[in-house]
């Protein structure tokens, strides 16, 4: 017997799902109104979102990068952050030398590479390219993009070896890049090339104040404080190299605030965040969850809904509910199992007093 020869490409709607959910309530697709879809869709969207409080969901963590903006005691983490797992303060080395800057579009493109964010590589064209050709082939870990002004560019990241014939590293989807602040990217790459460029694809005009190739970064991780202690440092604008941070909480977003006070614009800070799962969008849409949670999210459903049922439509008995409680509780029980790395455990003891 033929197999699919495929893996993950089945996918289910969040209509799909309802239904589901309703079958298992013993109703059939032909007797769901339109409130009960959308009791279905309400119910489906605060389990997702209570989900995040059954511990770590390990496709919900991701990284991000925050931008040093000097003298800055707090600075508001990305949309859709939860919390943070680990920060880390992180330096970059400056690749550069006795290399030469070029500008396709006009400009000087020398500002780019000088370390002065009060000078800038103006454009007069669209679709340019700022490049730095470093002599000899290096590699590039990271990359940093400080614009003259809030602009959106759509970039491409390229190599060359001769400066002539270029590829393509990476492509950066249309985004705004702040005044005055950098945007920084990892290239998780071993290439190593003469000549590195970035290039406008979408119609914009560069007018970059920075463009910083980095290699080596140095990530140290930061202590987190409790509120109690955060609040009563004596001076929580002290100036220095940031070890310490106190994670703020809101509803509506999720603040980290840093001691010492970072004051080096070309540093920055590695965020290891838990981030909530994205909403349950449209009927049309999935889920953005693995496949393995789906069974779990719909004998979950399944229960919720059957407790919402409209009068006119069949109602279930207590130990039909139960069954699809229980149903639930395995599942996701199974499925929360599943939720972990699988690396070894060490357990470290602090027996010096001991031993000494």
């Amino acid at each position: 017997m033929a197999t699919s020869g495929t893996v993950q490409t089945t996918t289910l709607t969040v209509q799909s799902i309802i239904d589901t959910a309703y079958r298992r309530c013993k109703i059939a697709s032909s007797q769901i109104t339109y409130e009960m879809q959308e009791i279905g869709r309400t119910q489906l969207f605060t389990f997702m979102s209570s989900l995040v409080n059954k511990g770590k969901l390990v496709w919900t963590i991701d990284k991000q990068i925050v931008a040093v903006k000097p003298y800055q005691v707090t600075y508001t983490l990305p949309s859709g952050t939860l919390d943070t797992d680990k920060v880390f303060y992180r330096t970059v080395t400056r690749l550069s030398g006795s290399g030469t800057a070029a500008s396709s579009a006009g400009g000087t493109a020398d500002n780019a590479f000088d370390g002065d964010v009060d000078t800038s590589c103006t454009q007069t064209s669209t679709n340019g390219n700022i490049s730095y050709d470093f002599g000899s082939p290096v590699v590039v870990n990271i990359l940093g993009v400080m614009s003259n002004g809030t602009s959106s560019y759509t970039l491409a990241i390229e190599t060359s070896s001769d400066g002539s014939t270029w590829s393509t590293l990476t492509t950066k989807a249309a985004a705004s890049y702040a005044d005055n602040l950098f945007t920084w990217y990892d290239l998780d790459t071993t290439t190593s090339a003469r000549y590195w460029r970035v290039r406008e694809t979408n119609g914009g005009t560069l007018n970059l104040r920075e463009l910083y190739f980095g290699s080596l970064p140095n990530d140290i991780i930061l202590t987190r404080q409790n509120q109690d202690d955060y609040v009563q440092l004596t001076n929580k604008t002290q100036i220095g190299v940031s070890n310490q941070i106190f994670i703020d909480r809101q509803a509506g977003q999720v603040n980290m605030s840093v001691w010492p006070v970072a004051t080096n614009a070309f540093d920055m800070f590695l965020v290891w965040r838990r981030r909530y799962i994205q909403d349950v969008g449209f009927l049309y849409n999935n889920l953005e969850v693995p496949s393995r949670w789906l069974d779990a999210i719909q004998w979950e459903l399944a229960y919720r809904v059957s407790i919402e049922l409209p009068p006119e439509v069949k109602q279930l008995d207590g130990a039909y509910q139960d069954f699809l409680r229980q149903n639930a509780q395995k599942a996701i029980n199974e499925a929360l199992d599943e939720e972990r790395d699988k690396s070894p455990i060490y357990l470290s003891p602090m027996i010096g007093v001991y031993t000494r």
